[in-house]
């Protein structure tokens, strides 16, 4: 039994290790394979950043109406400005003209057929809410090419439609004064 005892002592203090004298810190091992992705981890408290919006409106019609009564801006003639020709569907085919005028409002003159002008001429928009519009045109419709139509202002607003009837404010371009 003393035997033993002397036994586990020896056993215990040889695997005991001692704060003796440390050597030198070797060279780097070999770098390992990078690891599995983990789970993405929470948005913070600040969101994506979402698409830019329609512009505003910055002041109510009515104070805008009287504001140009006031500088007599209302008195200004509305004049058409310019025209392109358009078509929808296939089979039949509607075609006709639309008119823009400088305050942003759409006229169409729609054919009777593919081969006779319309009689009837119609407003079926009004854009936006400038009176400086320039032009008005389409890309060409093919077969399998969706046709979109574009005004401009003199201030380098742009707007888009594919109906002449909803028109989406698109960018502004930004002119050298």
């Amino acid at each position: 039994m003393k035997v033993l005892i002397l036994l586990s002592i020896l056993i215990i203090t040889s695997c005991a290790s001692f704060n003796g004298a440390t050597g030198p810190i070797g060279p780097p091992g070999k770098e390992g394979k990078q690891g599995p992705i983990g789970p993405k981890g929470e948005q913070g408290k600040v969101g994506p950043r979402g698409p830019i919006g329609l512009p505003g409106k910055s002041v109510p019609e009515p104070i805008m109406d009287r504001v140009n009564q006031y500088l007599n801006l209302k008195d200004k003639s509305e004049i058409i400005v310019d025209v392109t020709s358009y078509s929808f569907g296939f089979a039949p085919m509607v075609t006709g003209f639309s008119f823009l005028t400088n305050f942003g409002r759409v006229f169409k003159l729609e054919n009777k057929n593919i081969k006779t002008v319309g009689e009837i001429i119609e407003l079926v928009a009004k854009i936006g809410n400038h009176n400086d519009f320039v032009s008005f045109s389409r890309n060409l419709s093919n077969e399998n090419i969706t046709q979109y139509f574009t005004a401009a202002t003199s201030s380098g607003e742009i707007y888009i439609s594919s109906d002449l009837i909803n028109w989406t404010y698109l960018s502004q371009i930004e002119l050298k004064r």
